[in-house]
């Protein structure tokens, strides 16, 4: 009888010890995944915020293009202006 107890505490040591490993290997896993989607995470963020700050100084750029072709065509405009005016006084 004590040995046929003994057997059984054996066989229930081995069970609890497997169940206690595989406990903690799911844990680590699971503890990894997170550090990975963390780590994920930041770096889309990241990305993110460089394409808004890209597309930012394209509009900046484009709007400062449109000004200086407006500021030309004006600048030329001014100038036909006052060269009709002259022909036209003369």
């Amino acid at each position: 009888m004590e040995t046929t107890t003994a057997y059984i505490f054996g066989i229930l040591t081995v069970v609890a010890i497997t169940l206690v490993i595989t406990t903690v290997i799911g844990i680590v896993k699971i503890l990894k995944q997170q550090r990975t989607i963390q780590s994920i995470n930041k770096e889309l963020e990241s990305s993110n915020l460089e394409f808004h700050r890209s597309i930012s100084e394209i509009y900046q750029h484009t709007d400062n293009k449109v000004n200086e072709v407006y500021q030309h065509t004006d600048s030329r405009v001014d100038k036909l202006e006052a060269k009709l005016t002259t022909k036209i006084n003369k």
